[in-house]
């Protein structure tokens, strides 16, 4: 659950970004976020996102299957998957994933040791 793995991240003091797809707006992730802190940024759909797959340390897609899984790979971003299930994986994406994980606090373990 999207809510529960942002919750996640504001606690451990994990600073992130979402990218927004283009039928989506802020307000449509500020009710699950806690604006207070200021450890994320949020970019518009109409971003370009090879330019913010090269900032970035670690991508975390929503869809496992997206070729943005490709594009940030091929742009120096650690992939990780937090799957509920195997079924979601393809295989046209697998060789780009750097690690694949079943818990968000698993997840949020691992990013503490590369960005900390």
């Amino acid at each position: 659950n999207l809510k529960t793995l942002i919750e996640e991240l504001q606690i451990n003091n994990i600073s992130f970004a979402i990218k927004l797809h283009p039928a989506q707006t802020k307000n449509d992730f500020l009710s699950i976020i806690n604006s207070k802190n200021k450890n994320f940024e949020i970019f518009t759909g109409n971003e370009d996102f090879v330019e913010l797959a090269k900032r970035t340390k670690i991508y975390l897609p929503c869809n496992p299957t997206s070729t943005t899984v490709i594009e940030a790979s091929e742009n120096g971003a650690l992939v990780y998957i937090l799957q509920k299930s195997k079924e979601l994986i393809t295989s046209s994406t697998n060789k780009y994933v750097d690690k694949y994980f079943n818990k968000i606090d698993q997840f949020c373990d691992a990013i503490k040791l590369i960005i900390f």
